[in-house]
């Protein structure tokens, strides 16, 4: 799959209106929920950033392949391929991308498992938009 063709598919990618490409730190948002990826993303419009999106564990995987990300904001739940699932693929090939867990309803389970799968942070749904700065940081 090429970047244009991920973009066909659903993932998309776009930078802020005031960033200069080689000041932005590239964020990759996984969310199966079309509104909630929306909402980071604007979140994220006045940050210095250049954001992807991907609608499940399966596009970010392909999104991964094809581009180098700083950070990966991830949903638990999705179709395809869950969170826990994709963040072993990824942490398979890429130890060093800072990867974010979102989740609507965690459990302590749920918490261990993606700490033992070297996850560097676990956030509850809804976040809040000047929440989304310490994504990147």
């Amino acid at each position: 799959m090429t970047l244009e063709g991920a973009e066909k598919d659903g993932a998309r990618s776009f930078a802020g209106p005031s960033m200069k490409k080689n000041e932005a730190k590239r964020i990759l948002i996984v969310d199966d929920d079309g509104d909630f990826r929306w909402i980071l993303e604007r979140a994220f419009e006045t940050l210095p950033v250049r954001v992807s999106t991907a609608r499940n564990g399966c596009e970010a995987i392909e999104c991964i392949k094809i581009a180098r990300y700083d950070t990966v904001v991830m949903d638990m739940h999705m179709p395809c391929k869950d969170g826990l699932a994709t963040l072993h693929e990824i942490r398979k090939t890429d130890q060093e991308v800072r990867i974010l867990i979102l989740t609507l309803a965690p459990t302590l389970k749920m918490i261990q498992d993606v700490y033992l799968e070297h996850a560097n942070g676990f956030f509850v749904k809804p976040v809040l938009p000047d929440e989304t700065e310490a994504f990147i940081e």
